[in-house]
């Protein structure tokens, strides 16, 4: 997740300059984000956290987030969800498999996130988790994911 998020090639720098500076020796899970965010910062990756904030939700917590909802551009007023999802979570997102994904953010205790550039009908599908290279879904999704397939496998492709 880590590498998809700052880089592969950044992700390799960062993860041999953690090797080289812990040769022969012991290391902690913070060493391994300071080589990393060292390797960001060098390369100008552009991040809405350091490395620290953003992996040790993952690191320090149990289980994974659970995305339940499809993204809506506004959140249902009859929400009965008092649930604050406490992890940086990266967003990748298409519609349109001849385009880039884009990406974004749901940052620490964010429980929606509006995502207004989506340019689809409210009844299109979206591929969230593009690639599968996080560690969420949607369920919602998935069924309109499963119509187009059965419509017209082809979109995919």
């Amino acid at each position: 997740m880590c590498a998809d998020f700052i880089g592969f090639e950044v992700f390799q720098r960062g993860l041999t300059r953690y090797l080289n500076d812990h040769i022969y020796g012991n290391a902690y899970q913070d060493d391994l984000w300071s080589a990393l965010q060292t390797q960001v910062d060098l390369e100008n990756v552009n991040l809405p956290a350091t490395i620290k904030e953003i992996m040790d939700t993952w690191t320090y917590k149990m289980d994974f987030p659970f995305i339940r909802e499809r993204f809506l551009l506004r959140k249902r007023n009859d929400s009965t969800d008092s649930i604050i999802y406490p992890w940086w979570v990266p967003l990748t997102y298409t519609s349109d498999f001849t385009q880039a994904a884009k990406r974004d953010w749901l940052t620490v205790g964010q429980i929606s996130k509006p995502l207004t550039n989506l340019g689809i009908a409210a009844h299109q599908w979206v591929i969230f988790n593009v690639e599968q290279r996080n560690y969420y879904y949607d369920a919602v999704n998935y069924g309109l994911i499963r119509d187009q397939l059965i419509a017209d496998h082809q979109r995919f492709c």
